[in-house]
């Protein structure tokens, strides 16, 4: 009877596929650990399987563990009517190094309830050779703790 419940709470919540956090439609749901909510789309689960076997990430080039810096300044610039003029700018810094970046054509962005200050998990990963139509940069945090931000995007690039 436990069993029943738990898969039927679990299916009652929006999947997400756990490699590249897409909303998963039911019909393409890949288990990999049964009813624990680790599930993968079917474009994770065919695409890049060697690489995603051990987890490897291909990281960005822009910024070097981003994990070790502190976000210094955040804002979201949406344009209704031309999404390829919206942008997200983060300010990261470091010590006395502040990194500006910004990131062109944002979409899903998520902020965890304690952002900004439990972000130490941040990274930026490189997804372009994912096939991923516009997305080409991910960002998101792994760390399981509160304050997050994650985000797709196409591009980054430095801004300073």
């Amino acid at each position: 009877m436990e069993f029943i419940k738990a898969r039927e709470l679990l299916l009652s919540q929006p999947l997400k596929c756990w490699v590249c956090m897409c909303v998963l439609n039911i019909h393409v749901l890949h288990i990999t650990r049964p009813f624990s909510g680790h599930s993968r789309c079917r474009a994770c689960s065919a695409e890049g399987n060697v690489m995603r076997k051990n987890m490897e990430r291909t990281y960005h080039t822009i910024v070097e563990s981003p994990h070790l810096y502190d976000i210094q300044y955040f804002a979201y610039r949406f344009d209704d009517v031309d999404n390829s003029k919206s942008y997200i700018d983060l300010h990261l810094k470091k010590g006395d190094e502040v990194c500006e970046l910004r990131f062109w054509e944002p979409r899903d962005l998520e902020i965890e309830k304690g952002f900004p200050y439990a972000t130490g998990g941040m990274y930026i990963e490189d997804v372009s050779k994912h096939g991923l139509e516009s997305l080409n940069v991910y960002v998101g945090d792994f760390e399981a703790s509160n304050g997050s931000i994650t985000f797709w995007a196409k591009s980054v690039e430095k801004t300073n």
